[in-house]
């Protein structure tokens, strides 16, 4: 049997003349508190003592040695014979109780009679979070560590699912069913696990267990305050030995519960204005004939929840129309964030000929690493349009007949795509087949067929709501009616984010934003579904 084991290991060197300095520490992240070994191993010609004149250890505390050990090679290179003597000093350190990055080094030794000095090591200190309450000497347990533990609304918190188990004690054969804590006012989305990543060692208790990463989320708080989370859940398969035979058992594990302080946001912004964020914007193309459209395209790229990021269509001047907005999102893959590119494409259509400017116009957002609300200054952007008046005389492009064109004008291209009419309705023709169609309307028809009602399926709101509701159809009711009919099944306060939802939903479904409407659509759902 083959156990692969992953040590992560600070590994530096400092080479000058004859003799070699190098550092390790084991190990490396290290919990607040515990101990870790330094490890000073020392490369040098000659046989003499060696020892460590200054070891600058910072905020780590010298618990003294842990050996001294001392070995010789020696290869033939050229007919020469070189002999190299390796000399390793070893010390006992406990961490500081404060986690953060720390510092320990440069270290000075003695060797071959001379001073000789090795690089400084950068050690991440790791908070202890609740790895306190695990019982002593559990073979093993399910970890949960969250960062930041003080979002503002709407901001990311990663909460990351360590699995330890007893080094060289415990063979772990496979994890699943890894489910991310359950609260109350948030949302989650999964994350990816970084590929190639390995496992590490670490002390816990006085006992050494291996941590592997077996699950990653970012929440996002809803409301300020403080905010409890339940514990994650995960099956672990690990390896039992009997007699000659091997077989796996399933051992259910919960962690520890949470705790956050969610902070609030400025006044006037909303939660779905944070996020850390660049922002770009271009109208293409500047020049066109009257009839045709350019489109405004504004990016939003960086780390936050971009589906619900707010766009608004910026004032217009007189002889410029927008058309419905178009948004598309490209999220990031295999990173610990969610973020990615939010496309926002407005076409813009002149009616008239003439030079036009689009004012500059601000978006805007609140950057949580700063604490302060950033603004991006767009435009403003200018637009030339060619051609002649859409009713001017003689412009068959814009009319129907010999008369001129009294209608709107259609979506966009209509005004260049409109012609005259067709010839056969110009001559004696027309009068001939009205004539016809007033003969054949005499004539007996059959019995109409019977039409049969084609229900529709419920799409994904109408059945959340109706699960919501037992099972009682909803389809048909008004929203009072729905919400009296929902009235014993939600709170309070879950009845009136329902009302505001619906009322938000009929805004952009007559207001004609298809894009918008399927958003917002599709978050009420899933929020009525985590209702269940």
């Amino acid at each position: 049997m083959v156990r692969c084991f992953g040590l992560a290991v600070l590994l530096f060197s400092s080479v000058s003349g004859a003799a070699r300095v190098e550092l390790s520490l084991d190990p490396n992240p290290v919990q607040a508190g515990a101990r870790t070994t330094l490890e000073i191993k020392v490369h040098h010609q000659q046989g003499g003592p060696v020892s460590a004149e200054e070891l600058r250890l910072g905020a780590f505390t010298n618990l003294g040695s842990a050996g001294r050990f001392n070995s010789t090679r020696w290869t033939i290179s050229g007919g020469r014979k070189e002999v190299m003597q390796q000399t390793v000093l070893r010390y006992q350190l406990r961490a500081p109780d404060k986690p953060g990055k720390r510092r320990i080094g440069p270290v000075d030794v003695i060797a071959d009679g001379r001073r000789w000095r090795g690089p400084a090591v950068t050690v991440n200190v790791r908070s202890l979070d609740s790895l306190a309450e695990q019982p002593e000497g559990e073979p093993l347990f399910l970890h949960l560590e969250v960062s930041p533990r003080d979002p503002v609304v709407g901001q990311q918190f990663t909460v990351s699912a360590f699995l330890y188990h007893l080094y060289r004690q415990v063979e772990v054969h496979k994890y699943s069913e890894v489910s991310h804590p359950e609260g109350k006012d948030l949302w989650w989305e999964e994350l990816s696990l970084p590929k190639g990543g390995r496992a590490m060692v670490e002390e816990v208790g006085g006992q050494r267990y291996v941590r592997r990463l077996i699950g990653r989320w970012a929440g996002f708080a809803e409301a300020s305050g403080p905010m409890e989370l339940g514990g994650s859940r995960a099956v672990v398969e690990v390896i039992k030995e009997d007699g000659f035979f091997r077989r796996s058992e399933a051992v259910e594990l919960r962690s520890a519960s949470l705790s956050l302080q969610v902070n609030a946001l400025p006044e006037d912004i909303t939660r779905q204005e944070v996020g850390r964020y660049e922002v770009e914007a271009e109208l293409d193309p500047p020049d066109l004939m009257v009839g045709d459209a350019a489109q405004l395209s504004i990016k939003v790229t960086g780390a936050g929840d971009l589906a619900a990021f707010p766009m608004t269509v910026p004032p217009l001047p007189k002889g410029l129309r927008a058309f419905n907005a178009q948004r598309q999102v490209d999220l990031w893959r295999e990173s610990e964030f969610v973020g990615g590119t939010l496309s926002w494409t407005l076409s813009v259509q002149a009616t008239r000929p003439g030079r036009f400017t689009i004012d500059a116009f601000v978006v805007r957002w609140f950057d949580p690493e700063l604490g302060q609300i950033k603004e991006e200054i767009l435009g403003p952007f200018e637009l030339q349009a060619k051609g002649s008046e859409p009713n001017a005389a003689g412009d068959a492009r814009d009319r129907i007949g010999p008369r001129a064109n009294v209608r709107p004008m259609g979506p966009i291209g209509g005004l260049r795509d409109q012609v005259g009419a067709p010839v056969w309705a110009r001559g004696p023709i027309l009068p001939i087949c009205a004539a016809l169609l007033a003969l054949l309307s005499l004539v007996p028809r059959r019995s109409q067929p019977t039409v049969r009602e084609v229900v529709t399926p419920l799409n994904r709101l109408e059945q959340a709501l109706q699960n919501l509701a037992g099972g009682e159809a909803v389809r048909g009711l008004t929203r009072q009616e729905l919400l009296a009919h929902l009235d014993q099944r939600l709170s309070g306060e879950e009845l009136e984010r329902l009302d505001e939802a619906l009322s938000e939903l009929d805004r952009l479904t007559y207001g004609g934003q298809t894009t918008a409407q399927e958003e917002a659509e599709a978050l009420l759902a899933s929020w009525l579904e985590g209702l269940r």
